[in-house]
């Protein structure tokens, strides 16, 4: 919830895209001004900017002696609410012989924030900052190919008390009546409520700076991808086979990459497996558990030491779930698994994949995983990023296989549309016009079932 909160605030704030919204309530402490964080080297194309949090500030690793030659100021921005319901119901009546059975089915959600006020508090620079270039974390990431660090120099801090409230409402009934036997009736009726009250001053976006020690440098894969477009000036069929060849060589990496930063879950034994697989099924329910998670890891792998506080915001049913897991990870804990060391980067890296899906895939994800459907949707998603990536025609048209039972071939269709694939409505089920921008999303996607296979084999 807060997540889907900092996003859309973001979206009304930002008119150039230089804000960057923060993912979970347990990080935001870490993004006020003057905190240092790190840009990861994306490892799969695509990828919207990642910025992680650390443990650090910027007078944390100033030299001796230096001061903060920089003045603090603050803008008021704006008020905003927002409430979104939707509804959703069915009915399907059967006549089998004698029986007849009637089943009706209703469902409701609604999402609902009370009024923010925003304020921007920034930094006016005074003079250049006088940075320790001996402090081992400095030295640890300055020179590392794969990060390089930032200081966060505006935050969007909300004035008061903030607070979300999410409601899911479902309710049904079902009529079964058998010749002259008799008939049964029953209704049902669930209400799920959850609530999350942010505190005063809590930063929901961020802006930041490159750390003066260092030069940016572009790494990513989608630039060098660019470059190498740039060098196929010919017309007709030799330039249509150099790009064909081009994103082949991407999907391979793509696939490369995601192999590597999975492979340590194969290691692990069949219990640990299927135990691991159940945390990540309970956390789906809530987007907000996977970024806490995140989080903790990422400050963890920084060379922090998180609080248990940083849970406090947490389900109180999925807490304990998450405290073992990060108990096996060695995080809060002096004594750890075997695998632990090896499993820091996996588990970060499917948090990270999930976090970057829309809300709405995680219960798909859920179902796929109670219905032993994972393996089939990693093959279907990795015919469709083929297909997609190695079609010379940004707007080509492609169907999937239409003989899936009616249940997968829904749960398909809505990822699929989730994901910004475009249906075609006048054409066969499963059939879509394909959408370059959809990429980023659909290549998380087969990262998240990826990992989520191998914890299910």
């Amino acid at each position: 919830m807060f997540a889907r909160v900092a996003k859309q605030l973001t979206q009304e704030l930002d008119s150039d895209g230089r804000l960057i919204p923060i993912s979970s309530l347990a990080s935001a402490n870490h993004y006020r001004l003057f905190s240092l964080v790190m840009k990861e080297q994306s490892r799969l194309p695509w990828q919207p900017r990642k910025y992680l949090a650390t443990p650090y500030e910027l007078t944390d690793v100033f030299k001796e002696g230096a001061t903060m030659d920089a003045e603090v100021k603050y803008d008021d921005l704006l008020g905003y609410s927002e409430t979104t319901d939707q509804n959703a119901g069915g009915k399907l009546s059967l006549k089998l012989q004698t029986t007849e059975v009637d089943f009706g089915g209703s469902g409701k959600s609604s999402f609902s924030v009370s009024q923010i006020s925003v304020r921007k508090a920034y930094v006016v620079e005074k003079g250049p900052w006088k940075i320790d270039t001996s402090h081992k974390f400095i030295k640890e990431f300055s020179g590392s190919p794969r990060m390089k660090l930032y200081v966060v120099t505006e935050a969007f801090e909300i004035k008061e008390p903030l607070l979300i409230e999410k409601t899911s409402q479902g309710g049904g009934k079902v009529i079964i009546t058998a010749g002259e036997i008799g008939g049964i009736q029953g209704r049902g009726k669930s209400i799920k409520k959850k609530m999350m009250l942010i505190p005063q001053g809590t930063v929901l976006a961020y802006v930041v700076q490159p750390l003066n020690i260092q030069k940016e440098i572009t790494l990513c894969a989608s630039a060098g991808l660019q470059n190498r477009k740039s060098s196929f000036v010919s017309d007709g069929n030799h330039r249509c086979s150099a790009l064909l060849s081009i994103w082949l060589s991407i999907f391979q990496e793509v696939k490369g990459t995601i192999k590597r930063e999975c492979e340590p879950l194969m290691s692990l034994s069949q219990d640990f497996r299927i135990k691991l697989l159940g945390t990540f099924k309970s956390f789906l329910q809530d987007g907000d558990v996977i970024s806490d998670v995140k989080t903790v890891l990422e400050l963890f792998l920084a060379g922090g030491q998180p609080k248990h506080s940083m849970l406090d915001s947490l389900d109180k049913i999925l807490r304990p779930q998450v405290e073992n897991l990060l108990h096996d990870l060695g995080v809060f804990c002096e004594t750890q698994r075997e695998e632990a060391p090896s499993l820091l980067q996996p588990v970060h890296f499917l948090c990270s994949s999930l976090e970057d899906l829309d809300f709405r895939v995680l219960p798909l994800l859920v179902t796929c995983i109670e219905k032993n459907m994972v393996a089939k949707r990693l093959a279907l998603m990795k015919d469709v990023l083929e297909w997609g990536l190695l079609s010379s025609d940004e707007e080509s048209i492609f169907s999937m296989a239409s003989s899936l039972p009616e249940e997968e071939k829904n749960i398909t269709a809505e990822m699929m549309e989730t994901c910004g694939l475009i249906p075609q409505t006048d054409r066969p089920p499963l059939t879509y016009l394909w959408n370059k921008e959809a990429q980023s999303n659909l290549t998380v996607l087969y990262a998240a079932l990826y990992a989520l296979w191998i914890l299910s084999e």
